[in-house]
């Protein structure tokens, strides 16, 4: 159950990095290179790269669940499919993205800032589902099969969820206050 990871500076790491074991009498517990911590998936470098690999795998595999019930001829409807990807394959993608995601942003005259190769891994998912939704040719164009699924591109999608949960108010917080404040009852009219 003990787990060591030693969190490194890139820069320090090609020269510097020397991997010490942690020793408690008889017990000797070597470092890893990556530990599972409340299901997010932390290197030694905190890329998050093996942790997206590990959510894309996970949207992988239940896209393809959702596709032996999606066929064209005798499965779900396409309103049917596109309820489920967002009810059951994007929470597991998502799960712990405040932590490993930092939102996308548009810059005037110069290349995407963030972490554009998130959203182009998770991507590869949801145009997976885009042609189980549409019945799309494999040929079809990621913007053209966007505006058809009824769903938002990856980065936006991804940026909203970043967003949504980082405005969330804590309890004890003067904003949960107000939030939680007692307005009267519609039903009853009474406060």
């Amino acid at each position: 159950k003990f787990q060591l990871i030693h969190f490194v500076s890139p820069r320090r790491h090609k020269t510097h990095y020397n991997p010490l074991p942690l020793k408690i009498d008889d017990i000797v517990i070597q470092p890893t290179e990556t530990v599972k911590l409340l299901g997010v998936v932390l290197d030694f470098k905190l890329s998050f790269r093996n942790h997206v690999e590990l959510a894309q795998a996970r949207g992988t595999k239940a896209v393809l669940a959702l596709s032996r019930i999606a066929s064209p001829t005798f499965g779900l409807p396409h309103f049917h499919i596109r309820q489920l990807f967002q009810s059951i394959v994007v929470p597991r993608m998502e799960y712990g993205l405040p932590v490993w995601y930092k939102p996308v942003v548009e810059r005037e005259a110069s290349r995407r800032a963030g972490t554009v190769w998130v959203t182009k891994a998770l991507g590869k998912v949801q145009r997976q589902v885009y042609k189980l939704i549409t019945g799309a040719l494999r040929t079809t164009a990621t913007d053209v099969l966007d505006f058809h699924a009824n769903l938002l591109p990856m980065h936006l999608r991804l940026n909203r969820s970043a967003y949504n949960a980082a405005t969330v108010p804590t309890k004890g917080h003067e904003i949960h206050d107000v939030s939680r404040h007692d307005f009267p009852d519609k039903s009853s009219g009474k406060s």
